[in-house]
């Protein structure tokens, strides 16, 4: 038999991609062994590695399951031949993940045996496990010639309800973990990734924005001492709020056909961010309201995540030509082909004729609110003020300003009160709103610290008691 090597291509062919994902697929391995070598697993290091590798093993889950994505949005079709390698490699961590396991309950299979039929994750993890295996065993081209193509994808798209039992099992565990609602919001966005895909939205950064920014949400949480799980529910309400918001403002601002009915079709037409933003905010404060958890010390911990998810949004944007900028004669002023909303718009004024080839230069005035979010994101990241609320405020002010401004360089302006724009409107009740919760927020920070009396000395104590 010719066997293909770990990092050869089908032709037999030396492959750096394929070279260099084999090589990477032995570091989670290395990590664990260096933890257990220094010690970093405490006095028990089995513990630490059957978290930690099981952990490893549903990350590889997930990005397999992301190749498909990365091939679409990077057309890099090439990513292909390392899928079915990432595949294996995590059910071999699946495996070792069980043995450490089985060691950590010192091989008493009695024990381990009571468990696994009693404990609720446990069967979901010994289901999850039965199914990788006859995907690994039957990943060779062997398997495939003897199934048939239609048959073999019929088992292996069971994939994905092995890697969504993979995850409840580790929801399921005892402790509280931020990696537990990171990787689940990975599987979330990734079927909503390819569900988007089916519309032809499987380009779309904004698909990626949302991503980023639950995962970075859920991290922050983390970090700063709250719950994550409350994080990851309040951030999925609202970017389903989000989304209906931002549908809604734009049909009540361009107007729509169907009736009634093209109030609830959330998944076609364009989105407006503001009414994203308003409703979002609003879905995620009632989920923090009914939860009885501060609000403020929330949106301080998802602000970041908020800029980081507009910068990579607005990406999206200058890639399909929306949101388009004004005519600029700059050196990095961009040009637009037919079928983007600049070539349309230019062509609608009658600045290029019909069959052009490129709309006119414009300012790249997406690029600037990409670079204005980073910005913005940097900001928030370093924010140290401990008064909460201070990072909403200076989101909401930050951006407010950054927005108004930009308005004056998009080629769709369009003025609705005097002057002033629709988002310009909106970005100035974005700093009023910010200076508003800025008061309030400093108001109760020095009530709190007023009242707060400081521990005296001992010596001063025993003075006052004389």
């Amino acid at each position: 038999m010719n066997w293909i090597w770990p990092w050869q291509d089908r032709k037999r062919e030396f492959s750096w991609l394929k070279a260099s994902t084999f090589g990477l697929m032995f570091a989670p391995a290395i990590w664990l062994l260096y933890q257990v070598e220094t010690e970093q697993f405490g006095p028990v290091p089995l513990g630490g590695m059957t978290y930690w590798s099981g952990l490893w093993a549903t990350a590889l889950l997930l990005l397999a399951l992301a190749i498909t994505p990365a091939m679409t949005i990077l057309r890099w079709s090439r990513l292909i031949i390392v899928r079915r390698m990432i595949g294996v490699t995590a059910l071999a961590y699946t495996i070792a993940h069980i043995i450490i396991y089985f060691a950590l309950r010192f091989w008493n299979f009695a024990s381990i045996a009571h468990e696994m039929v009693t404990r609720i994750s446990l069967i979901l993890a010994i289901i999850a496990t039965i199914g990788l295996i006859a995907l690994g065993a039957t990943s060779l081209d062997a398997a495939i010639a003897r199934m048939g193509t239609k048959g073999w994808n019929r088992l292996h798209n069971t994939v994905y309800a092995i890697t969504a039992l993979a995850l409840v099992h580790y929801l399921l565990s005892p402790d509280s973990y931020p990696e537990q609602f990171l990787t689940s919001g990975m599987f979330f966005w990734l079927m909503v990734w390819r569900l988007l895909n089916r519309r032809g939205l499987g380009t779309d950064a904004r698909t990626l924005a949302m991503l980023a920014a639950l995962g970075f949400a859920v991290r922050s949480a983390g970090k700063s001492g709250l719950d994550p799980r409350s994080m990851y529910w309040a951030v999925v309400c609202a970017l389903v709020g989000g989304l209906w918001g931002g549908h809604l403002l734009s049909l009540l601002v361009h107007g729509w056909d169907g009736g009634l009915l093209a109030v609830f079709q959330i998944g076609t037409g364009a989105k407006s961010l503001f009414g994203g933003l308003l409703l979002g905010g609003l879905a995620a404060g009632l989920y923090f309201h009914y939860r009885k958890l501060p609000v403020l010390a929330y949106a301080d911990a998802a602000m970041p995540a908020l800029a980081l998810g507009y910068a990579i949004g607005r990406i999206g944007c200058f890639l399909n030509g929306d949101d388009y900028g004004t005519l600029s004669r700059v050196p990095w002023a961009v040009v637009y082909p037919p079928g983007t909303e600049a070539y349309d718009g230019h062509l609608v004024r009658g600045w290029i004729a019909t069959g052009a080839q490129w709309s006119l230069p414009v300012h790249p005035v997406q690029l600037y609110g990409s670079l204005v979010g980073l910005m913005i994101f940097v900001v928030l990241l370093n924010w140290r003020d401990k008064r909460a609320g201070g990072r909403l405020c200076a989101y909401l002010a930050l951006y407010g300003v950054a927005r108004f401004v930009l308005e004056c360089f998009r080629g769709d302006f369009r003025s609705v009160f005097g002057p002033f724009s629709l988002p310009q409107c909106f970005s100035a009740a974005f700093v009023v709103a910010g200076a508003g919760i800025w008061m309030y927020a400093t108001r109760k920070y020095k009530r709190r610290l007023s009242t707060h009396v400081p521990a005296q000395p001992a010596e001063a104590l025993q003075a006052a008691a004389q």
